[in-house]
């Protein structure tokens, strides 16, 4: 399988509900405004295809899963365009928003 097109670190964030996810190398911590230190857990990496990246861990019991494409995105708050889609599924919750690397 080719190497990932992804980084090892990136930020993805969405919004309605706000919420951010940090992945690194081996763990990904997830936020949100009522919680902004947020939750850093270990994560595992699935195999997947070179233009996307899936992480998944646990938080408090419930799964949690992040799949990031390389597919432009907008915030929909401003004017801001990101390099790559996000769904994050988070127990029953289903969250969709973008992502970038972590210095971008």
């Amino acid at each position: 399988m080719p190497e990932s097109a992804f980084p090892a670190s990136y930020r993805a964030l969405g919004t309605e509900p706000f919420w951010s996810v940090h992945v690194s190398e081996d763990s990904l911590r997830y936020m949100t405004p009522e919680n902004p230190d947020g939750v850093q857990v270990p994560m595992t990496r699935e195999q997947s295809a070179q233009d996307e990246s899936i992480v998944s861990g646990e938080i408090e019991g419930k799964p949690i899963k992040m799949r990031a494409r390389v597919e432009e995105c907008s915030d929909g708050m401003s004017d801001r365009l990101y390099p790559y889609t996000v769904t994050v599924t988070f127990g029953e919750q289903e969250l969709r928003g973008c992502a970038r690397t972590l210095d971008g």
